[in-house]
C-alpha cells in the first residue's frame, strides 16, 4: 500500500523490488556474512546486523523520496541475511553435540516455516483491523 499509494509504484514494481531485496539477501548471505563473522565473529555479526536492520528500517520511515527509500531497504535486506545466517551460526556454536546441532537447527527452520505460513495471516487480519481507522488507515495502533 505504501509503495502504491506514497511513492505511485505499479504491482510490477513493488514486485521488482521484492525480488531485488530477495537477490541482496542471498548476497550477503554467500559473499557478506564470512567477511562480517571474520571481522567481528558470530555473534559481533549478530549484533552488527540486528543493529543495522534496525537503523535502516527507522531510517525508511523518514525516507520517502527516491531513491534513499530503496537504498534502507536494500541495506535491511543485506543486514537481515547477515542476521539470519549468524544466528544460525551462533545456534551451531552452542550446540554440544553434532546430535544436538542438528535438531536445533532443524527447530530454527521449522519455526521460521511456520512463522512463514501463519504472519502473514496474522499481519493480513490486524492490518483488515486497521484498515478503517479514522486516523491513519492502516496503521498502529489498532481501533
Amino acid at each position: 500500500v505504501y509503495a502504491r499509494e506514497e511513492l505511485g509504484w505499479s504491482q510490477g514494481e513493488v514486485s521488482a523490488s521484492l525480488s531485488a531485496g530477495a537477490a541482496v539477501t542471498v548476497a550477503s548471505q554467500l559473499f557478506l556474512f564470512g567477511r562480517v563473522v571474520k571481522r567481528a565473529g558470530p555473534r559481533g555479526a549478530s549484533g552488527l546486523s540486528l543493529g543495522t536492520l534496525g537503523a535502516s528500517l527507522a531510517a525508511m520511515t523518514a525516507a520517502t523520496a527516491e531513491p534513499a527509500h530503496s537504498a534502507f531497504y536494500l541495506v535491511a535486506r543485506a543486514a537481515a541475511g547477515v542476521a539470519d545466517t549468524s544466528t544460525a551460526a551462533l545456534v551451531a556454536e552452542a550446540s554440544s553435540s553434532s546430535d544436538d546441532r542438528a535438531r536445533n537447527l532443524a527447530l530454527i527452520q521449522s519455526t521460521r516455516a511456520g512463522g512463514r505460513i501463519f504472519l502473514p495471516l496474522l499481519s493480513g487480519r490486524l492490518f483488515e483491523m486497521s484498515a478503517h481507522a479514522a486516523r491513519a488507515p492502516g496503521a498502529l495502533p489498532y481501533d
